[in-house]
């Protein structure tokens, strides 16, 4: 499904990474929300930030604002809008499951300690994480 080889050197294929997968997966879900932003843009004539090609964190939760903070002005401002209020939630989404991912991203890659310590009994009183 990655394109991953059988293992044989010489063979004109390289393995897919990890990072190299999980960049491709970053880039595919910050263009569809970048897409997603555009549409609102474009439609509504707004300027909602996009999101550059590698995002930070930082980023994310700026747009993930500024899309909140858009969504609250619709709803309050206007007794109908189904179709803004849907394409904003549909935005922030999209930049929450890239929020999300780089959480988990964030939790899995960190190094864990193994130191573990032993109590009186021989048991295990402490592990460090």
């Amino acid at each position: 499904m990655f394109g991953f080889n059988s293992g044989k050197s010489g063979d004109g294929e390289s393995m897919i990474l990890p990072h190299q997968v999980t960049q491709m997966y970053i880039e595919r879900k910050v263009e569809t929300t970048n897409q997603r932003i555009d549409d609102l843009n474009t439609r509504f004539d707004w300027s909602v930030y996009k999101l550059p090609e590698k995002p930070s964190l930082g980023q994310l939760r700026g747009v993930d604002d500024e899309l909140c903070s858009l969504y609250n002005k619709v709803t309050h401002n206007r007794s109908t809008g189904d179709t803004e209020r849907n394409m904003i939630i549909e935005a922030r989404q999209a930049v929450q499951d890239l929020l999300e991912f780089y959480l988990v991203f964030d939790r899995i890659t960190k190094p864990v300690d193994t130191k573990v310590e032993e109590d009186e009994n021989g048991g295990v009183a402490n592990v460090s994480t």
